[in-house]
């Protein structure tokens, strides 16, 4: 990971496979591809606000997604977290997300817009993250082709929280 947050270097990932519990096998590179939050070039302070875009691409043996995501990004400032000192970054989210899949004979297409928030803590005296929050809400449809075809509007509602284990 560089200095700025983006994700330099996923090769030795890509070789580590990994299942979820319905038999889909992604690589390990998958899980931190746009992890953390790109950071400004320049020294931040409190109040410091920036914007990021990026486009992800997902791929597992169960389907693929892209995630075309803008965000606008504000750093906090500094609070504690469990007893450790850490910068808080912040983030208003929106794009749009696409996935398709296949299951039972049939192609499954679900996409729409999405909007969210979300937040680190990252603590600069030990060098790693220590908590990241993700939520975000897709408004959109879902698209079923195969021996049935169907379409249906949907709501998606998604939380992410990873916290650092010692």
């Amino acid at each position: 990971v560089s200095g700025t947050g983006k994700e330099l270097d996923l090769s030795a990932g890509k070789a580590i496979m990994i299942s979820s519990g319905e038999g889909a096998q992604s690589d390990l590179a998958q899980s931190f591809i746009d992890f953390f939050p790109d950071l400004p070039a320049e020294a931040v302070s409190p109040g410091y606000k920036w914007s990021t875009s990026d486009t992800l691409k997902n791929k597992s043996t169960a389907g693929s997604s892209t995630t075309v995501v803008k965000a606008d990004n504000k750093f906090e400032g500094f609070e504690d977290l469990n007893g450790v000192k850490c910068a808080k970054i912040t983030s208003v989210l929106e794009g749009t997300r696409s996935t398709s899949a296949q299951a039972q004979g049939m192609d499954i297409f679900m996409s729409g817009p999405f909007t969210g928030t979300a937040t680190v803590w990252f603590s600069p005296e030990e060098g790693s993250f220590l908590k990241h929050e993700v939520k975000t809400r897709v408004v959109g449809n879902v698209q079923i082709s195969g021996p049935q075809e169907m379409s249906f509007p949907m709501i998606m509602d998604q939380t992410s929280v990873n916290t650092l284990k010692k």
